[in-house]
């Protein structure tokens, strides 16, 4: 029996598409007492983390929205994070990324730059992030980090704040 034919319960069809991921494609962890073809003795829980990238998805397409309305500012999003080989490491370093960047710019009228740093609910910063966020405050640039428990919640975070800045 495969990961996507395993039997679940009537009561949790309607939170899942097919056990081991929720409607939303979030991963599902998946325990049990006795042998996996016992429904009663298998439990499924939703994992309630939903991945950075989810959040600075949904905060990119706000300022997207923001700018197609005629806001003055453009803005760009980082994925330092992203998984790499060694060969794509070595040439992100050499071309210029850098640890501790923000996940998030905004380029504003007047040459200012704000920076945010996007993290899930129980997401912290790197020593790479502090030190960084810390060089560009003291050079004068707008470093904010914000956390927020889902991604809409986040991109109204971030939406106020760009709209205090402007």
């Amino acid at each position: 029996m495969g990961r996507r034919d395993l039997p679940i319960c009537i009561e949790q069809v309607h939170l899942l598409a097919w056990a081991g991921m929720t409607n939303d494609g979030y991963p599902i962890s998946l325990s049990r007492s006795r042998d996996l073809r016992d429904v009663r003795g298998m439990e499924t829980r939703v994992v309630d983390t939903i991945p950075e990238w989810r959040y600075q998805a949904a905060v990119i397409a706000r300022l997207h929205d923001m700018e197609d309305r005629g806001l003055p500012f453009t803005c760009a999003g980082d994925m330092n994070r992203a998984k790499r080989g060694r060969r794509e490491r070595m040439e992100a370093k050499v071309t210029g990324m850098t640890a501790g960047e923000a996940d998030v710019r905004v380029y504003m009228f007047g040459g200012r730059l704000l920076s945010i740093e996007l993290k899930t609910p129980k997401g912290a910063r790197s020593k790479a992030q502090k030190d960084r966020h810390k060089k560009l405050a003291h050079l004068g640039f707008i470093v904010v980090t914000i956390k927020a428990d889902t991604p809409e919640e986040m991109a109204d975070e971030v939406e106020r704040i760009v709209r205090v800045h402007l």
